[in-house]
């Protein structure tokens, strides 16, 4: 069965690797980087990405700094010349690293909080059935619903490589945690396979591998120094 590795990253300030991250990155990254206006998101940005180098070069046998990136489908980065894929999403102090060795990949990670319109977002943004299920639910659980599609169909969308039109049109509301997704001609395969994961308190989740066949999926815990900690398991 195909599997998906998601890594779970801690972005909170004060930690001591950041050195080391930024001196992963590439010239392009850093330029990227040093237009973010405050030094926090620069840190999210730098020990995100940094992270991320290091768990794709231990996936390939290679050095952090040794990874050369492209831009795929409506600029999604690639990595060049490796046959493995990943995704990057962060919200806040977290970030989540999809990897495969099987199939494109998309991630999402999103914070709900109860006081977001989310019924008059849903109606803005989503299909009139996922608009309609938001708008019905109790109030407190509207935030939850309206993020929980989205990141549905965010991760469907970044697997494919979808422009934001496209994935806002992708139909989500589904009562299952892992769900079939039939994806416009653009998505190749036109398919996907979408599934809710865990994640920290305040967010929500979702994974996504372009084809139709169902896969595993584990989330893992991050250390920039020692072993590795499985904390979920999807």
């Amino acid at each position: 069965m195909p599997r998906v590795r998601v890594w779970e990253i801690p972005l909170a300030a004060g930690d001591g690797n950041l050195g080391e991250c930024v001196s992963y990155l590439d010239p392009r990254e850093r330029t990227r980087m040093s237009r973010f206006r405050t030094a926090d998101l620069q840190r999210r940005f730098a020990l995100s990405h940094g992270a991320a180098r290091v768990i794709l070069a231990a996936a390939c046998n290679l050095q952090p700094a040794e990874l050369t990136f492209r831009a795929g489908q409506w600029g999604k980065p690639e990595l060049a010349d490796l046959d493995i894929h990943f995704n990057l999403s962060h919200s806040g102090d977290l970030a989540l690293l999809a990897v495969s060795n099987d199939a494109p990949v998309g991630v999402d990670l999103e914070r709900f909080p109860d006081t977001l319109p989310a019924s008059a977002l849903a109606g803005r943004f989503f299909l009139p059935a996922e608009a309609t299920a938001v708008a019905s639910s109790p109030g407190p659980l509207q935030s939850r619903h309206y993020v929980r599609y989205w990141t549905r169909k965010e991760a469907a969308g970044k697997a494919a490589g979808l422009r934001m039109d496209q994935t806002l049109r992708l139909p989500v509301a589904s009562d299952c945690g892992s769900f079939l997704l039939t994806l416009p001609p653009a998505g190749g395969d036109c398919r996907a396979w979408v599934r809710d994961i865990p994640s920290a308190p305040g967010h929500l989740a979702a994974v996504a591998m372009l084809g139709p066949t169902p896969f595993d999926v584990s989330v893992t815990g991050w250390a920039p120094v020692g072993a590795e900690q499985p904390v979920r398991e999807g």
